[in-house]
């Protein structure tokens, strides 16, 4: 992991999901049926319409809300009724994939040499969430490294920087976000000093992954890093400054605000490609590595003990483990953290986009990959633990709600042995 010199600044963001509750089945020769639940559309239906397509079989997928989705898991998980296959976002994993109601993928894929290429190529930060103890349980594609997401027209206007190496070198340390918000206030240009630099949304959570706070000990107990309070203060110093942008609920989570000119760019992960092209802003984005190496969401593939195993295997084989139709689908996924898959894609594709000023994105994220040696396991406390985090930080750095770090720190503990009382909780 890169050494983290100073002060602040990341975010993390999860996946959109569906705002109802949608399925669709196809109706074919088959009288097997080949059932997944997700949150979203998008990859995980382009890959059933696949496979129903080649095999004739017939398949079901339920797009379910993101405030409805895991309600309904927990009524059919371990049951007959559960479906097949879980689309699973990183956020809440860690509440199913350690089960027994979800199957070891090392045992279900023995032998296969797609899931041995998988475990072989596929980038620590995507599957790494994936893997409980020495199984993996659940199979991630999509690239979750992140980088800065920036307006390259303002950084040129307001900042000078005019290249993608230049803007690398002035993001060196994280304490250099705050130097380059400065810049932007300093500027003679109304448009440049009445800038944020950043996007809010859960602006704090990258940051304090770096810290450790989001990760549990080996022995199951979990610790505050030293840090924590430091952090703290870190955060509240900067949310008390007009860097951050607070976007409004009808602008999206990577380019919220930035078709006003209201901030310079975000730090998310790759897959956020995707929602960076949806705006019409050809030639005024680009991609640049940060200092601090984390990662941010992605979607995950879970078996149920339910599963028609075959059928399973041979979806799994056509689609999310099949290296050319990863290849196929690379831009619809955004990005694909398989080093062979974005190989193969160079071969085919030049891998630079419009909308990033012809730059090679793919070829940044592989190299941003290659500097990631870590991942946070997921464990049954993760959403509860995200809450109270949240609760935490923003209690005393935005409500104000906490005098001190000390009180939100106590108020996190007191929280978490609320929620998991048999957690044993410490302080570095």
């Amino acid at each position: 992991m890169k050494k983290i010199l100073t002060l602040l600044t990341v975010f993390v963001i999860a996946l959109a999901g569906c705002s109802g509750d949608s399925s669709e089945t196809i109706e074919n020769t088959s009288d097997e049926v080949l059932t997944i639940w997700g949150f979203y559309e998008g990859a995980p239906k382009a890959a059933l319409d696949y496979y129903a397509e080649q095999t004739g079989k017939e398949v079901e997928y339920q797009a379910i809300g993101w405030g409805d989705f895991q309600t309904k898991i927990n009524t059919v998980i371990g049951t007959s009724d559960a479906p097949d296959i879980l689309l699973l976002e990183r956020s809440f994993m860690g509440t199913y994939v350690p089960s027994e109601n979800i199957i070891s993928l090392d045992a279900l894929m023995a032998g296969e040499e797609s899931f041995e290429a998988y475990k072989t190529n596929t980038a620590l930060a995507t599957k790494g969430p994936g893997i409980v103890g020495d199984e993996v349980k659940a199979l991630g594609w999509e690239n979750t490294a992140s980088a800065f997401f920036y307006r390259s027209d303002l950084a040129s206007k307001c900042l000078g920087i005019n290249s993608v190496e230049e803007m690398e070198k002035a993001t060196a340390t994280i304490g250099d976000y705050t130097k380059l918000y400065e810049q932007l206030q300093a500027s003679d240009d109304a448009t440049c000093s009445s800038m944020a630099l950043i996007s809010k949304p859960a602006f704090a959570t990258g940051y304090l992954q770096s810290l450790g706070a989001y990760t549990f000990n080996e022995d199951g107990s979990y610790t505050i890093p030293k840090d924590f309070d430091k952090g703290l203060e870190n955060l509240k110093t900067f949310m008390d400054s007009k860097a951050v942008y607070s976007p409004t609920s009808d602008e999206t989570q990577v380019t919220a605000g930035t078709q006003k000119d209201a901030f310079l760019g975000n730090i998310i992960a790759a897959w956020a490609t995707q929602d960076t092209i949806l705006y019409d802003q050809p030639g005024q984005w680009a991609i640049a590595d940060t200092p601090l190496d984390f990662t941010a969401g992605g979607s995950y593939i879970a078996v149920t003990t339910n599963a028609d195993t075959e059928m399973v295997k041979e979806f799994l084989n056509m689609t999310f483990l099949n290296e050319t139709w990863l290849v196929d689908n690379m831009e619809m996924f955004g990005m694909v953290g398989n080093e062979v898959v974005m190989n193969k894609y160079l071969e085919t594709a030049d891998g630079t986009n419009d909308y990033f000023g012809g730059q090679n994105t793919v070829e940044k994220f592989a190299q941003i990959n290659a500097d990631i040696d870590y991942y946070v396991p997921v464990t049954q406390y993760d959403s509860g633990l995200g809450g109270a985090i949240d609760e935490a930080w923003t209690g005393y750095a935005i409500d104000k709600t906490y005098a001190t770090p000390e009180e939100a720190r106590n108020a996190l503990i007191a929280e978490l042995q609320s929620l998991y009382p048999g957690l044993e909780v410490n302080v570095a």
